[in-house]
C-alpha cells in the first residue's frame, strides 16, 4: 500500500514537471522508486553557526555543500537550513568575513533532519558600526 502511495506521489511531481512524464505507467514509475528509492524520502539539514565559544551567533555567513554546489546564507539566528537533500555524506564548506572558512563532512539520512553545530573563527567580536572608505 506505501509503495502504491510513493508511486502516485511521483507520478504527481513528475507530471507536474512536463507532460509527457503524465504517461509513464505505474511499473516506470516503480523501478524509478527501486532505482532511486531517496527520490521521494530525502532528507534535511538544519544547523546554526556561532563563534567559537558558542555565545554570539554569526549572521550572514554563507555555507556551501561542495558537492552539489548549493548554497544558504546564515539569517540573524544564525540559523540556516536545507531541505531535500539526497541521503549521503556530504562536505560543506562555510565562509564569513576575512580568512574564517571551515570545511566540515556530514551525512543526511532518508527522511531525517541533520542537525549541524558550527562553530567558527578565533576572536569574533560584535561591530556596532563600521564605515567603509
Amino acid at each position: 500500500m506505501k509503495q502504491r502511495s510513493n508511486v502516485h506521489l511521483v507520478r504527481t511531481e513528475l507530471s507536474r514537471l512536463s507532460p509527457v512524464t503524465a504517461c509513464l505507467t505505474d511499473a516506470s514509475l516503480v523501478a524509478l522508486l527501486i532505482l532511486r528509492p531517496s527520490a521521494v524520502a530525502d532528507g534535511d539539514v538544519e544547523g546554526r553557526i556561532a563563534d567559537t565559544t558558542g555565545k554570539i551567533v554569526l549572521d550572514s555567513v554563507q555555507v556551501r555543500i561542495d558537492d552539489i554546489e548549493l548554497e544558504a546564507f546564515t539569517d540573524e539566528r544564525g540559523q540556516f537550513s536545507f531541505e531535500d537533500l539526497a541521503a549521503e555524506d556530504y562536505t560543506a564548506t562555510v565562509d564569513y568575513i576575512g580568512p574564517v572558512s571551515k570545511s566540515i563532512s556530514f551525512t543526511v539520512e532518508d527522511g531525517s533532519t541533520t542537525e549541524l553545530d558550527i562553530k567558527i573563527g578565533e576572536d569574533v567580536e560584535l561591530i556596532d558600526k563600521m564605515i567603509v572608505y
